[in-house]
């Protein structure tokens, strides 16, 4: 009888555990916040694909007298930062005194990239976020704290059960070259370079009623990459989802389920799921596997064209543009397509050239070739200008007597058909050559060749040019040829006019004494020449030689105009070729029989200077058309056919696995419930160095911490996202410019530098202060065991080996450890933790080891320490506290200043109504006018909905998704900063299986008045039929 008794008492003792599930929303901002991951200023928030959760677990053990109590939280959030775990802490202790501090709460970050940032209070950290985020540091500590109440209030008794399967085409090694550098005995007892395991510990009912689960494998949430800006738990929390939306009930929406399923990080550090592996971003290439570069430095990022590459496309389309729609440009030759270059730099300076040493020599060669000389008979004159003025001469004196007025001393005659005597001179001397001159003119075979001028004859042509040139004043234009006539204008419109307004107010003013007075008779005193009108010309000469000779061109018989539209003669021949090649005057181009007229450019020929400037223009000034990457980035894509398929892959994959395990048997992990904490100051640690080989410790030398310190390869980034700049993995030595950078923010000592060897320090963070501490020195460590299973909360990424020396030395410790497993990301994040072997390697892990090459050696001592205390029910010191840096944050974040509808809308009109009928797969798509999504949070509630109608009688409508599920996406659009616009556009893919019936799409959101407070608001699209 008192055995049975005995039996019975043991059997309720080992299942005196209690166990509370808690589910609550912690979705941060999902607009205009950048994403905390892969630290890219330009990935901010745009809306919310899946919402991020709290999973908490709260833990209590009456069997050994003393209450024990264990609080387990897997958080959809990048990591953990000391500030919200503290906050959360302060709030539980407030509603329940000691229960939970310190020593019993983990709070892990499941390490998803797609979520907001700025909560770590760690300025590196928080840097690409541009500081502190108030909104989503709220959300975290109130989500958190919410979810570990809930499971406090739902605290029931349960069993532990462990099971695990192993999960192949889930995950690869991102840096397998680092793995390689542990020792060969190590590796060997191991079959991947991946741990491949899914661990799973489920809480159970006395019924066998399941009340949660939590799973624990090795991939990094980086399915969505770094262009996505929708909120999202990525892979482990999608997988989450469908684990709940299985157990509860399909029409469970998510986070309202009463069982609550977590997929929770562990040592997931050089582990990625994009299991393509690694490749060139445009040819597809394999990468480099040691330094993870493209093979094709130069390799650019276009859409092919006509040709074979680039060059060849530029030639093909050229060529089409020379042959088809230049002719403007182009001297229409037959049919060479090459010429050689001229003397200059382009065709018009070859003009220039060419023209010159024609100017200069004759311009024979631009004269029309007539078969003949022009010549003239000889008149009474020197030329023909001079007998046309003897001949006016002659009839003016010899039959214009009658005409003069007879006054003693007024020189006036009748009006000839000019407004003046020259301008009648001009006139009557015109028709004379054009009608009677024809005798002065030799008889030429053929046809006289020049072009006509803007004037009515030659004469015309050139007062007009003349007048134009002179009119606008272009003197310092002229080229001064040797042997060139120039002059500047007068006061007239032109030479001749000039030279009449001259003599006019010589004759009217100044000249009355050269008159005779006599009352009829016409005399002058006798000028220099034999009549006035020789006079004036040889007066007006010498007028022009003596005062005008720096213009003058001292040519003894050259006709020339003043300077044409450019800087000079020349460059007027450059402007006018221009111009006579835009338009078409082909007759006063070079008439080459195949040889096509235009100047060189920087190539041999018109090819090859098209390639080059091409080359210049692609490498130096096409960034829009080029991939704006120095050279072709390598990376790793997933196994979908885009980010959000390889997501949803990888989750089920993730789903399917657990819920394999939980359907199969689990083993009981029976024994007490304990924990252990503790705070390390990791740079004044020192330890003895682990010999993985032998796996023991090295008591015989000591290791150090370091200062914190980011390597070069930190900033080259990972497959899963490349970083920026033209930093490479496995760098190890340093750069002088970058070191400048990195001293002018915080210079490191050469301890430091000796500390951290081989890493080239790219980043001070241990010296930095400025404006508050870049990286934490002080790291949570606790080790936590349920019965026989044993849980290593640590504060960073562990990589493939790390977590399994971890694991490993924590079980040699503890025999009655059937299970240990790694809670990755908790409490605290400090980096990544890579074994001091691949540390040497200085790869992307290597080089975020924050505290030096014997980081992982400060651990595995510090975790031994703690699962002594453990088995032993020591007692731990806390430690020396992390600092409270709450005071010092800064944010460059600007706040919500305002919203505003459309001229004609109300916050939440429907835009944009959906069509009227749908069918499975089809996406139904609708646009609201909206409010910022900042104004509230909104948790527990909504900014999309899709909802089916119950009864169309009471116009009852059922919500059948949120923007928490996959099938649903939230995209909020800014329309206008200034006046305060922006739409929310939300789409929902309706999956196989959906009732037949009537639906609409509900948003909901809050909006910032103007003058002050923030108001709710919604709408709904019509009905539309699914079928």
């Amino acid at each position: 009888m008192l055995a049975a008794w005995l039996v019975c008492a043991c059997v309720a003792a080992a299942h005196a555990l209690r166990v509370g599930v808690g589910i609550s929303d912690v979705t941060g901002p999902p607009a205009e916040i950048a994403f905390m991951g892969y630290a890219q200023l330009e990935q901010t928030g745009h809306g919310v694909h899946l919402r991020q959760f709290s999973r908490a677990f709260v833990l209590e053990d009456n069997s050994g007298g003393a209450t024990e109590r264990l609080v387990f939280v897997s958080v959809d959030a990048a990591m953990m930062g000391h500030g919200v775990r503290k906050e959360v802490i302060k709030r539980l202790q407030k509603r329940y005194g000691v229960l939970y501090g310190e020593h019993n709460v983990i709070i892990s970050g499941t390490h998803t990239h797609s979520t907001p940032g700025g909560f770590l209070m760690d300025f590196l950290f928080d840097l690409p976020i541009l500081g502190f985020v108030r909104e989503t540091y709220t959300a975290y500590i109130v989500g958190i704290y919410k979810s570990i109440v809930m499971a406090h209030n739902k605290l029931t008794e349960a069993r532990v059960l462990y099971g695990e399967a192993e999960l192949l085409d889930a995950n690869i090694n991102r840096s397998p070259s680092s793995y390689l550098r542990n020792p060969p005995e190590e590796r060997a007892r191991y079959k991947y370079d991946t741990d491949k395991t899914l661990s799973q510990i489920r809480f159970v009912s006395p019924e066998n009623r399941i009340l949660g689960v939590i799973n624990w494998f090795a991939v990094h949430p980086t399915s969505m990459n770094n262009t996505n800006k929708l909120i999202s738990s990525d892979n482990v929390g999608y997988a989450s989802i469908l684990m709940e939306k299985e157990l509860n009930g399909k029409n469970t929406l998510p986070g309202k389920g009463n069982i609550v399923c977590a997929f929770a990080s562990t040592n997931l550090g050089d582990v990625s799921p994009n299991t393509k592996g690694p490749h060139c971003e445009f040819s597809g290439k394999p990468c480099d596997q040691e330094k993870l570069l493209c093979k094709l430095p130069k390799e650019r990022c276009f859409a092919s064209g006509p040709g074979r590459d680039m060059f060849d496309s530029t030639r093909i389309i050229a060529t089409k543009l020379f042959q088809t729609g230049m002719e403007k440009l182009l001297c229409k030759l037959p049919k060479e397509r090459c010429f050689a270059s001229g003397p200059g730099r382009d065709m018009f300076d070859s003009t220039r050239i060419i023209a010159t040493k024609l100017f200069q020599t004759g311009m024979e060669k631009l004269l029309c070739k007539l078969p003949k000389e022009r010549c003239f008979a000889s008149g009474p004159g020197r030329d023909m200008f001079d007998s046309t003025r003897i001949i006016a001469t002659k009839l003016f004196q010899t039959g214009m007597e009658k005409l003069l007025c007879k006054l003693p001393k007024e020189r006036c005659f009748a009006s000839g058909p000019g407004r003046d005597m020259f301008d009648s001179t001009r006139i009557i001397a015109t028709k004379l050559f054009q009608t009677g001159m024809e005798k002065l003119l030799c008889k030429l075979p053929k046809e006289r060749c020049f072009a006509s001028g803007p004037g009515r004859d030659m004469f015309d042509s050139t007062r007009i040019i003349a007048t134009k040139l002179f009119q606008t004043g272009m003197e310092k234009l002229l080229c001064k040829l040797p042997k060139e006539r120039c002059f500047a204008s007068g006061p007239g419109r032109d030479m001749f006019d000039s030279t009449r307004i001259i003599a006019t107010k010589l004759f009217q003013t100044g000249m009355e004494k050269l008159l005779c007075k006599l009352p009829k008779e016409r005399c002058f005193a006798s000028g220099p020449g034999r009549d006035m009108f020789d006079s004036t010309r040889i007066i007006a000469t010498k007028l022009f030689q003596t005062g005008m000779e720096k213009l003058l061109c001292k040519l003894p018989k050259e006709r020339c105009f003043a300077s044409g539209p450019g800087r000079d003669m020349f460059d007027s021949t450059r402007i006018i070729a221009t111009k006579l090649f835009q338009t078409g005057m082909e007759k006063l181009l070079c008439k080459l029989p195949k040889e096509r007229c235009f100047a060189s450019g920087p190539g041999r020929d018109m090819f090859d200077s098209t390639r080059i400037i091409a080359t210049k223009l692609f490498q130096t000034g096409m960034e829009k058309l080029l991939c704006k990457l120095p050279k072709e980035r390598c990376f790793a894509s997933g196994p979908g056919r885009d980010m959000f398929d390889s997501t949803r892959i990888i989750a089920t994959k993730l789903f399917q696995t657990g819920m394999k395990v939980l359907n199969e048997p689990g083993v009981d992990m029976t024994g007490p419930l304990g924990i252990k904490h503790q705070y390390v100051k990791m740079p004044e640690e020192e330890v003895a160095p682990f010999d993985p080989v032998t796996e023991t410790f090295n008591t015989s030398t000591k290791v150090y911490g370091c200062l914190p310190a980011m390597g070069y390869s930190f900033a080259a980034g990972t497959t899963d996202g490349p970083g920026a700049f033209d930093f490479k993995q496995g760098t190890t030595t340093s750069n002088p410019l970058w070191n400048a950078v990195r001293d002018f923010i915080a210079e490191p000592t050469k301890e430091d530098i000796m500390c951290q060897a081989p890493k080239p320090i790219l980043l001070a963070t241990g010296r930095a202060k400025f404006p508050y501490e870049w990286q934490p020195k002080v790291v949570s460590c606790s080790v936590a065991r349920i019965g026989s299973f044993f849980l290593a909360a640590v504060p960073g990424e562990f990589t493939t080996m790390s977590g399994r020396r971890l694991r490993n030395v924590i079980a040699k410790t503890a025999p009655e450890a059937k299970k240990v497993v790694i809670a990755g990301l908790s409490n605290i994040y400090s980096d990544y933790i890579a074994t001091p072997e691949e540390y040497q390697a200085q790869r992307y892990e290597a080089a975020s080891t924050i505290f030096g090459p014997h980081t992982l050696d400060i651990y595995l001592n510090k975790y031994v320490e703690l699962t002594n205390a453990l088995i032993s029910s020591k007692d731990m010191p806390l430690g020396p506290e992390p600092p409270d840096l709450s005071s010092q944050l800064i944010s460059l974040i600007p706040p919500v200043l305002w919203d505003s509808a459309p001229w004609g809308h109300e916050f939440g009109d429907c835009l944009k109504q959906p069509f009227k009928q749908y069918s499975y797969g089809d996406v139904v798509v609708a646009q609201f006018v909206s409010g910022h999504p900042r104004n509230s949070i909104r948790h527990g509630r909504w900014y999309a909905t899709v909802e089916r109608l119950e009864s169309e009688e009471d116009d009852a409508w059922v919500t059948v998704f949120t923007d928490a599920d996959w099938e649903t996406k939230f995209t909020w659009i800014r329309d206008s900063k200034v006046m305060g616009t922006s739409r929310a556009e939300i789409e929902w893919e309706i999956p196989v299986g959906t009732p037949k019936g009537t639906y609409r799409i509900h948003h909901f959101g809050n909006y910032k008045y103007v003058l002050g407070g923030i108001y709710p608001y919604h709408g709904f699209t019509d009905g539309f039929e699914v079928s």
